[in-house]
C-alpha cells in the first residue's frame, strides 16, 4: 500500500476507536515520545525488527496527532541524502526531536511533522528498509487492535490488564 493510502487507513482506524473525539494532542505527543524512545532502544540494541516496528509506530502517532490538530501529514519532501556519521549522531538527532516535541506548543504543526517524517525515512534507509514498509508493518499490527480511551490516550487491550 502507498503511504497516502496507509494514512487514510490509520485515520479510519483512529476514528473507529474514537480517538478523533476523545483523544488529546498532549496525550498523542506522549505516545509519539514513547514510540521514539522505543526507536532509540532498537537502535542501541541494533534490533532491526524493533527499529522497523518503532519507525512505523512513531509514524502512526504522527498521523493521528495531525488528525487531532487538523494538519495534513507531509509526504512530499526531499531527503538531503546524507548518511549519519555514527549511531551516536542518529541517537542525538532523535533525542533532540523528542525534547522539542515535549516542549513545543504545537507538536503536530506541518513543519514539525515534516522534520520527523524525514528523520524516520532517513533512519529507515540507514537500516535498509523504507518508511512505507515500516508503516505497513505497524498498520498490519494495529488494524485489529482493540482498547479503551483513557485520559485522551488510546490504551491497547493488552495493557489494560
Amino acid at each position: 500500500m502507498r503511504i497516502d493510502e496507509l494514512n487514510t487507513k490509520i485515520i479510519e482506524w483512529a476514528c473507529e476507536r474514537e480517538i478523533d473525539r476523545k483523544g488529546t494532542i498532549q496525550g498523542q505527543a506522549i505516545k509519539t515520545i514513547e514510540e521514539m524512545s522505543e526507536l532509540v532502544k532498537g537502535i542501541c540494541k541494533n534490533d532491526i525488527d524493533l527499529i522497523k516496528d518503532s519507525i512505523g509506530d512513531v509514524y502512526v502517532t504522527l498521523v493521528i496527532g495531525c488528525m487531532l490538530n487538523n494538519t495534513r501529514v507531509c509526504t512530499n519532501y526531499t531527503l538531503d541524502g546524507g548518511r549519519y556519521r555514527s549511531k551516536e549522531s542518529m541517537l542525538e538527532r532523535i533525542t533532540n526531536e523528542m525534547f522539542k516535541l515535549s516542549v513545543c506548543n504545537e507538536p503536530y504543526d506541518y513543519f514539525n511533522v515534516a522534520k520527523l517524517v524525514k528523520l524516520l525515512e532517513s533512519i529507515a534507509i540507514e537500516y535498509k528498509t523504507s518508511l512505507s514498509e515500516c508503516v505497513q508493518l505497524a498498520y498490519d499490527e494495529i488494524s485489529s487492535r482493540k482498547g479503551k480511551m483513557i485520559d485522551g490516550v488510546f490504551v491497547k487491550e493488552a495493557d489494560l490488564k
